[in-house]
C-alpha cells in the first residue's frame, strides 16, 4: 500500500487558504476516514479472511471444514501443476493420438486469446498504483482564456479497492487458464473416445472374419456330407442363412470403423491404418487414472468461483468508502505565464443512498450460490467416479465370465468335431456352437471397449488427459 506520494511541479495548494479553518477541515476528514479505514481489511489480508471476521468465524474455518485441502492458495500459486500427472503411458498408440489431439485443441481453441486477454488485464491492475499524467487543453470560454498543460494524480489510499481489483483480476485469469486446460481434455477425450470405437469394431470385425471362416469350413464339410447321402439340404440352408447374418454384422461394424476413423481424423487429425494399432492388445494398461480426486478442472475452477464472489462482496463493501487522491496541475495560458494548482481530493464513496447495502446483499447472496456451487461439484465428481469405478469392476468381472464361456464352448466344439465328421451329429448343432463362441468374442470386445471409455472418462474429470501447464511459446 503507498502511504505517501511526491508530485513534480509547484507546492501543494488548498482555494480559499488564506484562513486556518481549511486546513482543520482537512485534518477532521482525514482523521475520519482513518478511522473509517478499520471497518475494512487492507493490503495486510484477504477478503476470505475478513468475512470471516466479518462472520465471527475461525481462520481455518472455511478451507479446514468446507473444502479441505483445496485451497485458494494451492491453485493461485500453480501447486497444482506440480501434483498433475498423466493418465496415458508414453509410447503407447494412445497417448500419441493424445498428444495429436491436443495439439489441434491448441490450435483451434479461441480460449488461448481469452487467456492472453486475462494476463493483460491482471498485469494492468497491477499498475493501477502508479501515476497517471495526461495532457490538458482548453479552449477557453468567457473571462478565461485558452491554454494547454499537463495534470499529475497520485492515488494515496483506496482502502484496498485497488487491491481487490487487482486480485480479481488474478483469479479471473487463472480460472480461464484451467477453463483452457479443461477444454483441451474434453476435446482429447472426444478424439480418444473415437479411437475406441474404432479398435472396438476393427476387434469385432476380426471375430466376424473368423466365424466366416470356420463356417466356410462347415459349408465344404457339409457339401461332401450332402454328395455322400449322409444328410439333407436342410442343415445347408441353416448354414448359409447363419452365414448371411453374420455377414451382414460385419457390414454394420465396418461402417462403424470408417465412422470412428473419420472422427478421428476430424478430432485428432489422424489416419490410422488396419494395423496393431487397432487392437486392444495395444491398449492394455496403457490408461491409468489418476487417484487424487481434488485435482480436478472442474473442482478448481468451483473454488476459484467461491474466492472470486467473496472478492466481488468486499469490493461492494469497500466502496463505501472513498478513494484519497493527490493531484497537481500545470497550465500554460496564451499570456505565456503559467498556472498551477496542487490539491487532495476526495473521490467516489456513498454514505447513503444509490442501493449500496443492497448491492453488498446480492454480491453475498452469489457468494453464497458460489459456496453451494463448489460443494456441488464436489459431491457430484466423487459419485460420478464411484459410479465409473464400480461400473468397471463389474465390467472385468463379466469380461472372465465371458472368457470363461468362450472357453467352455471351445471344448464343446473340440467334443463335437469327432461326432460331426462320423456322421453323428447335424451341421445346425455345430452353427450354433460356432454363432455362440463368436457372441462372446464380440462381447469380449464390447466389454473392453466399455472399460477403455469408463478409463478416458475418469482421465478427463482428473484433467490428467492433457497437460495442465502447457508452453504456448
Amino acid at each position: 500500500m503507498v502511504t505517501s506520494s511526491t508530485v513534480s511541479g509547484p507546492p501543494f495548494r488548498f482555494c480559499g487558504q488564506s484562513g486556518s479553518g481549511v486546513c482543520r477541515v482537512t485534518f477532521a476528514a482525514l482523521t475520519a476516514v482513518c478511522l473509517l479505514a478499520g471497518c475494512v481489511p487492507q493490503d495486510g489480508g484477504s477478503a476470505l479472511l475478513a468475512d470471516q471476521a466479518h462472520s465471527g468465524q475461525a481462520p481455518s474455518a472455511t478451507d479446514d471444514q468446507d473444502v479441505g485441502t483445496l485451497t485458494t492458495t494451492y491453485v493461485l500459486s500453480g501447486a497444482y501443476l506440480e501434483d498433475w500427472q498423466p493418465a496415458l503411458r508414453n509410447e503407447t498408440a494412445i497417448a500419441e493420438v493424445a498428444l495429436e489431439a491436443n495439439r489441434m485443441s491448441i490450435d483451434r481453441s479461441p480460449t488461448l486469446f481469452l487467456l492472453r486477454a486475462a494476463e493483460a488485464e491482471s498485469a494492468a491492475e497491477k499498475a493501477a498504483w502508479f501515476p497517471r499524467i495526461r495532457p490538458t487543453a482548453s479552449l477557453g470560454v468567457g473571462s478565461t482564456g485558452p491554454g494547454i498543460g499537463i495534470s499529475v494524480t497520485q492515488m494515496i489510499y483506496d482502502f484496498s479497492q485497488t487491491r481487490t481489483r487487482r486480485e480479481k483480476a488474478e483469479i479471473s485469469r487463472a480460472m480461464t487458464e484451467i477453463q483452457f486446460w479443461q477444454e483441451r481434455n474434453e476435446d482429447v477425450r472426444d478424439a480418444l473416445l473415437s479411437y475406441v470405437d474404432a479398435v472396438e469394431a476393427n476387434e469385432i470385425i476380426a471375430a466376424r472374419q473368423d466365424l466366416e471362416q470356420r463356417l466356410m469350413e462347415l459349408a465344404m464339410q457339409e457339401a461332401d456330407r450332402v454328395q455322400s447321402g449322409v444328410t439333407g439340404q436342410g442343415d445347408t440352408l441353416f448354414l448359409d442363412v447363419s452365414r448371411q447374418e453374420n455377414r451382414r454384422d460385419m457390414i454394420r461394424q465396418r461402417a462403424r470403423l470408417t465412422d470412428a476413423r473419420a472422427r478421428l481424423l476430424r478430432d485428432a487429425g489422424v489416419r490410422l491404418d488396419q494395423a496393431p494399432q487397432l487392437r486392444f492388445a495395444a491398449l492394455s494398461g496403457a490408461c491409468q487414472a489418476p487417484q487424487k480426486r481434488d485435482h480436478a478442472p472442474d473442482l478448481l475452477r468451483a473454488r476459484l468461483a467461491v474466492e472470486l464472489a467473496m472478492m466481488s462482496e468486499q469490493e461492494a463493501r469497500k466502496n463505501l468508502f472513498p478513494r484519497i487522491v493527490a493531484a497537481a496541475d500545470l497550465t500554460t495560458g496564451t499570456g505565456g505565464s503559467p498556472e498551477d494548482n496542487a490539491r487532495i481530493a476526495f473521490e467516489g464513496g456513498s454514505i447513503a443512498g444509490g442501493g449500496a447495502r443492497l448491492r453488498i446483499e446480492a454480491e453475498r447472496q452469489k457468494t453464497l450460490a458460489a459456496e453451494r456451487g463448489f460443494t456441488t461439484a464436489r459431491h457430484d465428481l466423487a459419485r460420478e467416479l464411484e459410479r465409473l469405478d464400480i461400473d468397471t469392476h463389474a465390467l472385468r468381472n463379466t469380461l472372465r465370465e465371458y472368457g470363461e464361456l468362450v472357453q467352455t464352448t471351445e471344448r464343446s466344439l473340440a467334443l463335437f468335431k469327432d461326432r460331426f465328421l462320423a456322421g453323428a451329429a447335424s451341421v445346425s448343432e455345430a452353427v450354433r456352437l460356432e454363432v455362440e463362441r463368436n457372441a462372446n468374442l464380440v462381447a469380449i470386445a464390447e466389454t473392453r471397449g466399455a472399460i477403455e471409455r469408463n478409463c478416458v472418462e475418469a482421465a478427463r474429470l482428473y484433467g490428467a488427459l492433457s497437460a495442465a501447464d502447457i508452453d504456448l511459446e
